[in-house]
């Protein structure tokens, strides 16, 4: 009570609609672009080449690894604006996953280079 007045009650914390959307849209994004490694993956597995087999193997274990952490960053996400813990505005920008792909995609070309130069191909 101030000066005899009753404060108004707390108001919920509202997450905009736009926020909800984009969180989707970006898993599906990812999802896509596993489904299209994953399909690299089976294509370049295929080649009769040794190394081939193994840029194809590497491959599918990176489209493996980015169909299952994107999933898991929208649930944790999306519980987070169920639950309205999210601040008002601008969601942060988590750059992680996409470091990871390039980090990843990054050592397997190296790797599979390494292999051509060792083991000649």
């Amino acid at each position: 009570l101030v000066c005899g007045l009753q404060g108004q009650p707390d108001v919920a914390l509202r997450v905009d609609v736009k926020t909800t959307l984009a969180n989707e849209r970006t898993v599906l994004r990812w999802l896509r672009s596993a489904a299209l490694l994953s399909g690299l993956s089976v294509l370049v597995a295929h080649q009769a080449d040794g190394a081939a087999l193994l840029n194809g193997l590497l491959l599918g274990g990176i489209a493996l690894l980015f169909s299952v952490w994107p999933v898991c960053t929208y649930v944790r996400r999306s519980r987070g604006f169920a639950e309205a813990q999210a601040t008002m505005g601008q969601p942060k920008a988590d750059r992680t996953v996409p470091q990871a792909l390039a980090l990843s995609l990054a050592s397997i070309l190296t790797a599979v280079l390494m292999v051509h130069v060792m083991f000649g191909g």
